[in-house]
């Protein structure tokens, strides 16, 4: 017994050392949080600001010209200028997938590679990356601190150039070989459009969205993508894109005595890089990446372990087949139900879907009353989302020529739904989760496949729900782990 209690003894004070640094750390923890979301916050509030971008604006080259001289003076300060090649991405949809399989090769091959992408799904560090890597939150803190000091003053200044500005310090000090930059909105004025000399260009998919920025037609929109293209640089896009829009990158490569790979798109292309491609645009993206690699001398490998969440992204939960798809315009939208058509042959397809207020609701309604076999309309907590009321609003519209030459028996929740002077609004905001969750409980999985589309906001948001619910449908890598706090808007 003596010996029990000497021993026990001994080891006290230890033990006690050991609770009180287990203590002082979740302290730190906590203060790191703490600080974590005030710079957020900081950095997230001019996003409410007017559009950075504008093809119409009468100041948009003067403020283009401000912001570039600003990323270009950064930029060539850097280690980065002249030892780091830069691939630029723009495009409608597939940006994102593309600068998954182009990086995965670069990380594969021995590379060091930055990559800055938007918008993010769970974290806004997904939006800074080195070698899959996210930005660590005392990096994000003390760089957001100091981003937002330098650029704070630029009245053209938003969420997004602090973003990219803090992306290029940082990948300046882990002295990356490459920098992956995916344009934000359009290209020819957009923030990211400051290297003059990169080693590819790569245009993909173009299609109809944010026409009040770039345009109403696909030519109008390629326009505003052909301005990454720059002099004797080299220039990647799909052989399916439009006719005329293939047009427009052939008259801008002219201009800038640049080079315009029109690349093949095909699943045969792609037997060698195993890959399994359920969609045309994986396709159109695997293809292009592939001939982007190829003109980098870099070998194209680790493709076998593609993954690129709410794109086209199946979980099973709940027993039923869930499919997160981030599809935020018209064509896209018909894409990914088409595809779902194909894939699950014979079953329901019921929709959740939830759009933002800088979206063509329209064109989208119109091609998922065509594809869907039931229709519940969402809405987000994120600041941009319209409520359902807003979405019911423009059903009707297109009701009247759709729903009579279909044979689908599309639903709605109008039994959620009530007439009040003449305007549709809904008795109680039900959430997203709510709205999975009475989809989940309310249908057959053997029978349906339940699809959740309208923005990358809504599928995230469908996304934390389920890890939520099931936290062992999730890696302890994925993303959806490290949400960061809500932020007041």
């Amino acid at each position: 017994m003596r010996l029990r209690v000497l021993f026990f003894g001994y080891f006290t004070p230890v033990l006690v050392l050991i609770q009180f640094s287990m203590s002082v750390y979740g302290l730190v923890t906590r203060a790191m949080e703490k600080e974590y979301a005030n710079v957020l916050g900081k950095l997230f509030k001019p996003a409410k600001l007017a559009p950075r971008h504008s093809v119409s604006a009468p100041t948009v080259s003067e403020l283009f010209s401000s912001r570039k001289k600003v990323f270009s003076d950064l930029y060539s300060k850097t280690s980065l200028c002249g030892s780091c090649s830069v691939v630029h991405v723009a495009g409608t949809k597939g940006k994102g997938s593309a600068v998954e399989y182009i990086s995965s090769s670069l990380i594969g091959n021995g590379n060091s590679v930055g990559i800055f992408t938007s918008p993010h799904m769970h974290t806004a560090r997904e939006r800074v990356k080195v070698n899959r890597e996210l930005i660590a939150h005392s990096d994000m803190i003390r760089l957001g601190n100091e981003v937002l000091a330098e650029l704070s003053p630029q009245p053209w200044v938003v969420f997004f150039d602090l973003l990219l500005a803090l992306a290029v310090r940082y990948f300046n000090e882990k002295n990356v070989q490459y920098m992956i930059l995916e344009s934000g909105i359009g290209g020819r004025y957009d923030t990211t459009n400051f290297v003059d000399n990169p080693a590819a260009c790569v245009i993909t998919s173009i299609s109809l969205d944010h026409q009040a920025l770039l345009g109403d037609t696909v030519e109008e929109i390629a326009y505003q993508k052909a301005g990454i293209i720059k002099p004797k640089s080299h220039v990647f896009t799909p052989a399916s894109q439009v006719p005329t829009v293939l047009d427009v990158f052939r008259k801008e490569c002219l201009l800038q005595d640049a080079t315009l790979h029109v690349v093949p798109v095909g699943r045969e292309y792609l037997v060698t890089e195993g890959v399994h491609c359920t969609t045309e645009v994986q396709v159109e993206n695997a293809c292009l990446s592939r001939a982007v690699l190829k003109h980098l001398n870099v070998e194209s490998r680790g493709w076998e372990k593609f993954y690129w969440p709410c794109r086209m992204e199946r979980l099973q939960y709940a027993g039923h087949t869930v499919v997160l798809d981030g599809c935020h315009n018209g064509d896209s939208m018909e894409r990914f139900l088409k595809g779902l058509r194909t894939t699950y042959e014979g079953k329901r397809i019921v929709v959740l879907f939830g759009a933002g207020h800088d979206k063509c609701l329209t064109d989208m309604i119109d091609r998922l009353f065509v594809h869907a076999d039931q229709v519940l309309m969402v809405q987000s907590k994120h600041f941009r989302a319209h409520s359902e009321a807003e979405l019911l609003q423009c059903v009707p519209q297109v009701r009247a020529h759709i729903l009579d030459a279909t044979v689908h028996n599309v639903q709605t929740q109008e039994a959620d739904v009530k007439e009040e002077n003449g305007a549709v609004s809904v008795p109680r905001r039900h959430s997203l989760g709510e709205r999975l969750q009475h989809a989940v409980e309310n249908n057959d999985p053997k029978e349906v496949v339940i699809a959740v589309c309208g923005s990358l906001f809504v599928a995230a948001e469908a996304r934390e729900h389920i890890f939520s619910q099931d936290p062992s449908l999730f890696s302890e890598t994925d993303w959806v782990r490290q949400c960061d706090p809500d932020i007041p808007m």
